[in-house]
């Protein structure tokens, strides 16, 4: 006689982020360049230094907050390929119309 082996039940899959393509969101400059200064709110933390929420490092003028903005948009480069600096541009002129 033949030996049976013991049914295996099979597990329902769950759903992974390869199931269904994912589609890039695509953010308005402004959207871009609050996040940027958020990221550079952080890099200025990590310094310790601390500037108020909605601060924008992209108008600042003191070297070391320019430099903090300036390591965001190295950021947003490597990472996403966002020109933040264009991002910001583009935010400036719609505040000039």
């Amino acid at each position: 006689m033949g030996q049976t082996r013991p049914t295996q039940r099979k597990q329902p899959r769950r759903p992974s982020a390869r199931d269904s393509p994912a589609r890039p969101v695509r953010k308005t400059s402004q959207q871009l360049v609050d996040e940027a200064n958020a990221l550079a709110r952080v890099y200025y933390k990590s310094y310790g230094y601390e500037v108020e929420k909605g601060y924008r490092f992209d108008h600042a003028s003191h070297p070391q907050e320019r430099g903090m903005w300036n390591l965001a948009a190295i950021a947003y480069q490597m990472l996403l390929r966002v020109d933040i600096h264009e991002a910001a541009r583009e935010c400036d002129d719609d505040a000039m119309e």
